[in-house]
């Protein structure tokens, strides 16, 4: 990745850093969020180094554990930075009233300043070209090589100063280019100096005058430099829109899109109170095709961390939100995790809670949009501040801390059985199993960590309160947010799958039959053309040759057929005779039964006809009952035919 598009670490000051980890914990943690952050803030604002992470270090070690489901502090760290990382994050995380005075890009800081204000209203985007960036970082050092290092007479300037000639001081200042200074900036820099004296002091430290010429220096590079690329830096005829991408689904906020082709549409557009509804990319290009053609789309990713999703910017300034399946799991992770409310509304009413949640379909959730939208940041959300103010005293039990090693499925069972989830959720350990697996499958550590336990305790109950309300069901399978409860089966997404899948076999069966039909009909169509070809080909004397040889063979084929009816009437007159003999006589049927007395083929004496015997499933040779059972458990095989013994001569059915 180019140097231009990497965050510096020296631009993160303490109070980015702490209203970022404010915003970024749960909202029932605020509070003691808030009193870590007051006690840990660096008496001197300054830039932090290192993304914070050794003062995220002890806030963890004093947050006396509260701060566990975070992780350690490198993770805390890596999540808050990207959780701060978008466009107008500054605004919406409201610290740039803090400034470090006495950093020399604080004058940089002044003079964009301006602009943001012109251009707040809108929303703007330029393309990344790596020579640009070089090219403005050229003129930037160069503008640092002419500034003063107390190569001036201050003495002189302090005595001018003190007379307020503002602006024979800014004459005397180095400038950039050639050309001469116009006069909307002298009247700026001499106001701007005037405020800066009021701050200092006229007999301020020569170091202090010193950088008052440095800004000036840098304002008048910048001002060059933004006036000699003004097609990168004022409003121009291209329009952009962002195509915004969470996983295979691609949308576009519709107010950014009407915005964008305002002069076909009209005042078509009503502004929605506390959503940013959407439009999948698909339709724009179905239905607004021919008036897009000219609009820039620029694909942005909807980014989230492990617990928070990251704001995207609205249309009105100051406005941000995020998916309205993000609003699910931020409100549910409170409640669950945060407020503990089933581990102290373990006997919960069911009806009542329905009712409750019934608000959000009217308000937050809309059931039957299979579009993703936005829910705008602060919008209010129903509570549940009528139950839980009447059980928010009872005391519940923490999450403990997973081994060293890790946990099992068995220890995560015992976990909710410990934290007493099983009175609310009686059948929440059967889904033990399948939210382990997914736990384990997203660890990022060698072992499952107590922040993984969290997870796992959070999405057990999540399931368990799906299955019983519909309605979330429903939301979560339109918005394709089923995916990320863990552990979690889908029935709906399930049924989309088999129909799918059925619909495709159907097709596919379709089309083989359609297939075999053209190729068919095509074979006979061309069987046809070959026949009519050769019949055209063929002379009538041909013709005459091949009737006379059809005849022919007919006529063979007639004997034939003859021959065979009477080969068939005389093997029926043969079985007929064979019949007859045998009723005549009926003792040649039987073999001629032996008067010789049958001996054991095993022991060599008579068999007694009356006593119990044994015979050969193969031969039928007959043995002693006892005989045979001893004989098969040493020999295998029949002492007659040597036929196999040993399985079927125990069995009642040889006997």
């Amino acid at each position: 990745m180019s140097k231009y598009l990497e965050t510096t670490g020296d631009l993160l000051t303490p109070e980015v850093l702490f209203n970022s980890l404010y915003r970024y914990v749960l909202d029932e943690l605020t509070p003691v969020t808030r009193e870590l952050i007051e006690k840990h803030l660096p008496p001197i604002r300054m830039f932090i180094w290192d993304n914070g992470k050794k003062i995220i270090q002890k806030i963890l070690d004093d947050s006396n554990h509260q701060l566990r489901m975070y992780g350690t502090a490198e993770e805390v760290t890596e999540n808050l930075k990207i959780f701060r990382d978008f466009p107008f994050a500054h605004e919406f995380f409201l610290a740039d009233q803090f400034l470090y005075s006495k950093d020399d890009r604080i004058s940089i800081f002044i003079m964009l300043k301006e602009y943001t204000a012109k251009y707040s209203s809108s929303l703007e985007f330029v393309k990344f070209d790596e020579k640009w960036f070089e090219e403005i970082e050229k003129k930037m050092r160069e503008a640092d090589k002419i500034c003063p290092v107390y190569e001036f007479d201050f003495a002189q300037i302090r005595r001018q100063l003190t007379a307020g000639n503002f602006t024979e001081i800014i004459s005397i200042i180095p400038r950039f280019d050639s050309k001469p200074r116009t006069k909307a900036n002298e009247v700026f820099l001499s106001t701007f100096l005037e405020t800066y004296c009021e701050d200092v002091g006229p007999i301020g430290p020569a170091e202090q005058i010193n950088q008052f010429f440095t800004f000036a220096i840098r304002f008048e590079a910048m001002a060059t430099i933004i006036e000699t690329n003004s097609e990168i830096f004022f409003k121009n005829s291209v329009m952009a829109v962002r195509v915004f991408e969470d996983g295979s689904q691609r949308f576009v906020m519709k107010a950014e899109l009407f915005n964008a082709i305002s002069n076909s549409l009209g005042n078509k557009f009503k502004k929605e109170t506390n959503l940013f509804s959407t439009i999948p990319m698909e339709e724009v290009e179905r239905i607004y095709g021919h008036r897009v053609k000219n609009i820039e789309f620029l694909r942005t990713p909807i980014i989230r961390t492990k617990h928070r999703a990251v704001p995207v910017k609205g249309m009105i300034t100051g406005e941000y939100g995020i998916l309205a399946i993000d609003t699910f799991f931020e409100y549910f992770r409170n409640m669950l995790i945060g407020q503990k409310f089933f581990q102290k509304y373990n006997k919960p009413d069911w009806d009542v809670l329905s009712e409750m949640f019934e608000v959000f379909f009217d308000v937050i959730y809309k059931i039957d949009s299979k579009t993703p939208y936005f829910v705008r940041h602060a919008a209010p959300i129903p509570d549940i501040s009528n139950i839980f103010n009447t059980i928010k005293t009872i005391p519940a039990k923490d999450i403990r801390n997973a081994k060293i090693d890790g946990f099992t499925v068995q220890n995560l069972k015992n976990e909710l059985i410990h934290l007493g989830l099983t009175n609310a959720f009686p059948e929440i350990v059967n889904h033990a199993e399948a939210v382990y697996s997914a736990v384990d499958r997203l660890k990022k550590g060698k072992y499952l960590s107590t922040s993984d336990l969290f997870e796992a305790v959070f999405h057990s109950q999540l399931i368990c309160i799906i299955d019983r309300i519909p309605k979330f069901k429903t939301f979560l399978h339109n918005q394709s947010g089923c995916g990320r409860v863990l552990g979690y089966f889908c029935e709906l997404c399930q049924k989309a799958s088999d129909d799918q899948k059925s619909s495709d076999q159907k097709s596919i069966n379709s089309s083989d039959k359609t297939e075999k039909k053209t190729l068919k009909s095509s074979e006979q169509q061309k069987s046809l053309e070959s026949s009519e070809n050769k019949n055209k080909s063929l002379s009538l004397k041909e013709f005459e040759e091949m009737k006379q040889k059809i005849l022919e063979l007919e006529e063979k084929n007639h004997q034939l057929n003859e021959q065979n009816m009477k080969l068939l009437q005389e093997v029926k007159e043969l079985k007929l005779k064979k019949l007859s003999i045998d009723s005549e006589n009926p003792s040649t049927n039987f073999s001629v039964i032996s008067t010789e007395t049958p001996r054991c083929e095993i022991c060599d004496s008579e068999l007694d006809t009356t006593g119990e015997t044994k015979k050969c499933p193969m031969c039928r040779t007959r043995f002693h009952s006892k005989c045979a059972i001893e004989y098969i458990k040493h020999e295998i095989k029949c002492p007659s035919c040597k036929g196999t013994l040993r399985n079927s001569m125990i069995t009642p059915k040889f006997s």
